[in-house]
């Protein structure tokens, strides 16, 4: 037997349960071993532990797929993205069906800005496993920064078809409508958002635009109180607040606005001021 897993556990002062988890390796390991060792350290947090745990795994057993997967994983906690990418490269080389593989491997493409191969990546994901929401959402967000609308909407869509009840994903495809200028369906897909999570200020900052662009500026402003009210130090709502204000020639209540978007550190707000309150 080579793995012995002992767990123990303890109350320390004013009755705290303390536990502690002991890995104790005798004899020879076979790679599934070191594999669930890869686990349990990378459960603890652990992930130069789960590294050197994987590792032994491949050098054991270097034709499994999976053992790369996670490994990629771990080092992707480390900040290890050159790791990272060439673990789950190799990972899609051992099996081209891993579809966690090629969705990680489009994740990384995204943040380094490569749209189009985190797209190539997510569609590969989406092919060998249509059933992943996460896998249409990330595509289509993807394309969103592409400025491919339209794709985005579709992509959104089918996140939605498969988990209805997801409030960004609404927020999402509302704000893809928003981009085509779609104003009915946006606020459709905003008021759905809110319905599900009324407690995330984004949605009505979101809902709070789209009423702006169709010159209903008190709608907007009762919007974008909303969001205020329910992150008070967010400026960036201050600061949409203010323009809706200036445009029903609310002037001193719009600028108190700019100056306490400035004040929370929105990047617009000293602009606006120099704009309209001067």
């Amino acid at each position: 037997m080579a793995l012995l897993l002992l767990i123990s556990a303890g109350c320390g002062k004013a009755g705290n349960k303390s536990e502690s988890i002991t890995l104790e390796v005798a004899g020879k390991m076979t790679s599934e071993e070191y594999y669930k060792i890869g686990f349990t350290k990378d459960s603890l947090k652990d992930f130069t532990g789960s590294i050197a745990a994987f590792t032994k795994a491949i050098e054991l057993e270097p034709q499994n797929s999976n053992d790369y997967l996670y490994r990629a994983l771990s080092k992707g906690i480390l900040e290890d993205q050159i790791g990272e990418f060439a673990d789950l490269s190799m990972a899609i080389k051992i099996d081209p069906t891993n579809a966690l593989a090629y969705y990680h491997r489009g994740m990384i493409q995204d943040l380094d800005r490569n749209r189009e191969g985190a797209i190539a990546d997510y569609s590969m994901a989406i092919e060998i496993d249509p059933t992943n929401d996460l896998y249409y959402l990330d595509r289509g967000s993807a394309k969103f920064l592409l400025s491919d609308y339209r794709g985005a909407i579709a992509d959104f869509s089918m996140a939605i078809d498969i988990d209805p009840t997801n409030a960004a994903y609404y927020s999402w495809r509302g704000d893809a409508k928003n981009s085509i200028k779609e104003r009915k369906g946006a606020i459709a897909d905003f008021n759905k958002a809110i319905e599900l999570d009324p407690e995330n200020g984004d949605y009505y900052r979101n809902r709070g635009d789209v009423w702006y662009y169709l010159k209903d500026y008190r709608g907007s402003i009762a919007d974008f109180t909303k969001a205020i009210e329910l992150d008070p130090k967010n400026g960036n709502y201050y600061y949409h607040r203010g323009l809706s204000k200036i445009k029903l020639g609310e002037k001193d209540s719009g600028c108190l606005d700019f100056s306490r978007a400035g004040e929370l550190g929105s990047e617009w707000a000293y602009g606006a001021i120099e704009k309209y309150c001067n």
